[in-house]
């Protein structure tokens, strides 16, 4: 889920290094469908994460079970700003669950969940 993937990238070096963290999940299950979207404060930092996490088994093993390698790929859509207007003419303004929308972590704790009603784009 997108906490787990959220504490992930802190633990290994990334935390205040990204300010966009959206894992797509399932309503009914809340897991993700196997796709996340960060977006990195520096080109340097993005491939930093590449060389850390492509090919890895890190944050792939569920109870047990070892899933296939992560792959990384550069996101068609690129800086925050972007990604906000990107997600904000999406089906996931009408998500409830603030667990299930993008992340902000840079925003203060009261904002960083999607405040995409206040952005001026």
């Amino acid at each position: 889920n997108r906490a787990r993937l959220i504490q992930e990238l802190d633990a290994v070096s990334f935390a205040g290094q990204y300010d966009f963290c959206y894992l797509p999940s399932d309503f009914s299950t809340k897991q993700g469908n196997g796709t996340a979207f960060v977006n990195f404060s520096s080109p340097e930092c993005a491939q930093h994460f590449f060389g850390l996490w492509d090919g890895s088994r890190r944050f792939c093993q569920q109870q047990g079970q070892v899933n296939a390698p992560l792959i990384v790929l550069k996101a068609k859509v690129q800086g925050l700003q972007a990604n906000l207007r990107k997600w904000k003419a999406s089906r996931v303004r009408r998500v409830k669950n603030k667990s299930l929308l993008p992340f902000m972590p840079a925003m203060n704790s009261a904002e960083a969940h999607f405040p995409a009603y206040k952005c001026s784009l």
